[in-house]
């Protein structure tokens, strides 16, 4: 997708990561603060997954996804 450098994200503290997927768009949100807008090639279909570097600690807590998408 694309890189987002120079985001301050202290060690030791909870962040908020907000993902919004509408159709072929991407809007990554950091504590709040909006940092990408991407877009796809194509609507996303399928799975969803959390990846982080290797020499990175991570703990996910409250992990949800909702739709709000309704069958036509």
């Amino acid at each position: 997708m694309k890189w987002v450098r120079d985001v301050p994200t202290p060690t030791k503290t909870w962040h908020e990561l907000k993902i919004i997927i509408k159709a072929n768009t991407v809007d990554a949100f950091l504590n709040g603060k909006h940092f990408l807008t991407h877009q796809l090639a194509e609507p996303v279909s399928g799975k969803i997954g959390v990846w982080s570097k290797a020499d990175s600690h991570m703990y996910i807590d409250d992990y949800r996804v909702v739709s709000d998408w309704v069958a036509p």
